[in-house]
């Protein structure tokens, strides 16, 4: 039995990215983590951020030892117009434009040995030892992780609540290969067929054929390609789209040009013939292969069906690589549950200390929300047609004709 009592956290300034990279290249060898909490991707979000914005760590040990980590930024934000509130952000800063890299599978980098202790002494201490919070934000973690689980009852004074769930579908490709089943023979009929028509629809124009961007300049060439047809069909529904963000774009400029020799970037081009059906960016770390972004060819034919195909054939090209698991990420969309074997759950919390203006926020949502049913009923009203005490019981008004 783990004594719990040896363990010490403290939250420290980041003056020596160098020796924070000897700490988390070690920890994370003993741990089970994502790669949203996974050095790589650490390391590249740090360089990124502007000098203003300096998240601090959260270190965990054991007589000396390093056994948790997580980097945590103090932002004072504002929600409708009239809630302010200073929060604690874990492994995100809570500015928008800086969050926009969604962080996911997020959580404490935790020596596995003792992940369940380390999780809960961290928690117990940034709840009642770190006063200069008014709430903390846990943004994406796996809803059947030690996390989300860890103090489900808070200490007095601090209520904990889930702000969203979303669904987080994947595609079990080691059982695929264990059974020896075809993956589209996984999926629904109707989810089967309409990939094969389109696979028909697009073998007229030429092969299918996937291809994976094998050195750093043909990788860059693939992700400019992808952020074009990614911010066309944005801008057709009005939006700007991911990397119209400056910040998102230079962080996934450097986390390319970082991490492709290690073998963490994916980068790949679905084609039938000459004609380009779209891009993928993943991430592949550990087995795992996170679908990150995309760019696709769309036409006018609903038939023709470019993200699917793309994702089917990266799904199987990834299994014939070896990998165990490819990854939506969150998210409902109907392509993602249409081509998942498995799905779990990403939950949002937030801790809150018993504030007014807290309590003033949940009065304004209760409003809103009676509102909300009241307009609905309203307009549900509004849409029945009033009888005719002309018309005879048990029939239709009948048009006629000339």
């Amino acid at each position: 039995m783990f004594d719990a009592s040896r363990l010490t956290v403290s939250l420290v300034d980041i003056d020596d990215t160098s020796r924070l990279a000897h700490r988390w290249l070690d920890l994370q060898q003993r741990s089970r983590h994502s790669y949203f909490t996974s050095w790589g991707w650490v390391r590249c979000r740090l360089a990124c951020l502007p000098e203003s914005v300096r998240p601090r760590a959260l270190v965990a040990e054991d007589c000396g030892r390093t056994v948790g980590l997580a980097l945590l930024h103090h932002q004072r934000h504002r929600r409708r117009k009239v809630i302010v509130s200073n929060g604690l952000f874990l492994n995100e800063t809570g500015v928008d434009e800086l969050d926009s890299l969604t962080v996911e599978h997020n959580g404490l980098l935790a020596d596995t040995t003792i992940a369940s202790e380390v999780k809960r002494a961290c928690l117990t201490f940034l709840l009642n030892q770190v006063s200069d919070w008014d709430e903390l934000v846990v943004s994406g973690v796996d809803a059947d992780g030690k996390l989300s689980h860890c103090l489900d009852a808070p200490p007095p004074g601090i209520r904990r609540h889930v702000v969203k769930e979303c669904a987080c579908h994947t595609v079990d490709l080691a059982e695929l290969r264990a059974s020896q089943v075809d993956y589209l023979s996984k999926l629904s009929s109707n989810t089967c067929q309409q990939v094969r028509r389109a696979m028909r629809l697009y073998e007229q124009s030429g092969p299918l054929e996937l291809f994976e961007a094998t050195t750093p300049a043909e990788a860059a060439r693939f992700f400019d390609e992808m952020k074009r047809l990614h911010a066309v069909y944005w801008q057709a529904k009005g939006q700007s789209g991911a990397f119209a963000n400056a910040f998102c774009d230079r962080f996934h400029s450097e986390l390319i040009s970082n991490r492709w020799p290690h073998g963490e970037i994916q980068l790949l081009r679905v084609q039938a013939g000459s004609h380009v059906l779209g891009y993928l960016y993943n991430f592949v770390y550990q087995g795992r292969v996170y679908c990150y972004q995309s760019g696709f060819d769309y036409d006018t034919d609903p038939k023709r069906k470019p993200g699917m195909i793309c994702h089917v054939l990266a799904a199987q090209h990834n299994a014939a690589r070896g990998a165990s698991v490819y990854d939506f990420l969150g998210g409902d969309a109907r392509y993602k549950a249409s081509l998942s074997t498995t799905s779990s759950t990403l939950r949002w919390l937030v801790w809150q200390r018993l504030r007014w203006r807290f309590q003033l926020e949940d009065a304004l949502r209760l409003i809103k929300h009676r509102f909300r049913i009241l307009n609905s009923s309203a307009i549900a009203e509004s849409s029945i047609k009033p009888i005719d005490p002309n018309q005879p019981t048990g029939t239709l008004p009948v048009t006629v004709k000339d």
